[in-house]
């Protein structure tokens, strides 16, 4: 995640299909109506979460109050804080890396500001609450991947994964772990190791396929159509959105 590559296309869809979802369900459980945004505007990926999070937003009737804007790999966001705070916003939604976006949050506290916040697919690891320490309980994200979900396949992967590389998995090795199924899966409808049309019409047609992330299946544009968990950070863990 540090050094992500440009993403287009479905690369970039799987990153951010959650965040329509996060916006609706967190509007209609914390009843906000002015947001200011902040993103990384260096960042292909979080220049696209951020127009994703303002339409979502506005499809809602949420005020947006304020944007700012920053580099990654900025530390100092002292600035944009104090604008975002004069503009007393009911929630704020970020649009970073974990690294920037745990010193955001902790700033934040600093400040005094309390709000509510929505975090881009950046903060979905376990380093984003290593580093932001207790300042991250309460920061909400949209996700495929929720590591405490009662499911035999996710405790199976996250004690794998933890006994190989002695860490958490974050979302992109559950997605990356999930990919490689779902290319066995296709192969074998497929039938075939060399017909690529073959693979490709099984790949395109497979809708049962149920991985750590949950279900996944193509949508009629070719499109990834994931589970999307709407979590909070309580406690240090990631856990179910609730009222």
């Amino acid at each position: 995640i540090e050094n992500q590559p440009k993403m287009e296309g479905r690369n970039m869809h799987m990153l951010i299909a959650p965040l329509p979802q996060t916006v609706k369900k967190t509007h209609a459980m914390l009843g906000y109506k002015n947001v200011a945004i902040l993103y990384a505007n260096d960042n292909e990926q979080h220049v696209t979460a951020e127009k994703y999070f303002e339409q979502a937003l506005k499809a809602e009737g949420v005020n947006i109050v304020a944007k700012e804007t920053f580099a990654s790999k900025d530390s100092d966001f002292s600035a944009q804080l104090t604008n975002i705070q004069g503009k007393n916003p009911d929630a704020v939604v970020i649009c970073s890396l974990y690294q920037e976006g745990a010193l955001i949050l902790k700033k934040m506290r600093e400040m005094g500001m309390n709000q509510p916040v929505v975090g881009s697919n950046g903060f979905n690891s376990p380093q984003f609450i290593k580093i932001a320490g207790d300042a991250a309980n309460g920061v909400i994200v949209g996700t495929p991947w929720f590591p405490n979900k009662d499911d035999q396949k996710v405790k199976d992967f996250r004690k794998a994964y933890k006994d190989k590389y002695g860490k958490e998995p974050d979302q992109f090795a559950a997605q990356a772990y999930d990919a490689v199924y779902l290319y066995e899966a296709a192969l074998k409808k497929a039938g075939s190791t060399t017909d690529r049309e073959k693979f490709r019409e099984a790949l395109k047609n497979i809708a049962d396929f149920v991985g750590v992330t949950g279900q996944f299946k193509f949508n009629e544009k070719r499109d990834p159509s994931m589970e999307v968990q709407v979590l909070q950070i309580k406690n240090g863990q990631f856990d179910a959105l609730t009222k």
